[in-house]
């Protein structure tokens, strides 16, 4: 498994690597960010989800976890990633928490739930084999 998450890494080359985690996969989680930092140091990794909720100080205390996200994440996301195309830094960003390169943790407040659901975008399946949209 790390030496297919190594070949995808050089193939694709990402700019940031995230994960949305619930807490039985965190160790999982933890050991593909370390396969991460060891070939890519400077890769910023982000983890959200669920085990964010229940463990925020356990997921940003990991050496391989540069972010988190503690609530909803689609407008943290869209902010940090506006954030990088520019070359500005995520520290201030709210729903994120962000290690700095000292080891501090900048906690940012959450971002109100989406009460709105209409405002939200239709979801776009067509980057998705159609045998896994649909489970029996």
């Amino acid at each position: 498994m790390d030496r297919a998450l190594t070949d995808l890494l050089a193939e694709f080359k990402p700019e940031l690597v995230l994960a949305s985690v619930l807490s039985p996969e965190a160790l999982l989680c933890y050991h593909l960010f370390g396969v991460v930092k060891q070939h890519h140091p400077a890769l910023p990794t982000l983890i959200g989800g669920k085990h964010c909720y229940a463990d925020p100080e356990g997921a940003i205390a990991n050496r391989n976890v540069d972010m988190i996200c503690v609530g909803d994440g689609e407008t943290p996301l869209t902010r940090l990633l506006e954030r990088m195309s520019a070359g500005q830094p995520p520290h201030d960003i709210p729903g994120l928490w962000v290690k700095q390169p000292d080891g501090r943790v900048v906690r940012n407040d959450p971002v109100d739930y989406c009460t709105d659901l209409d405002a939200l975008p239709y979801l776009d399946y067509d980057e998705y084999d159609e045998r896994q949209l649909y489970r029996v």
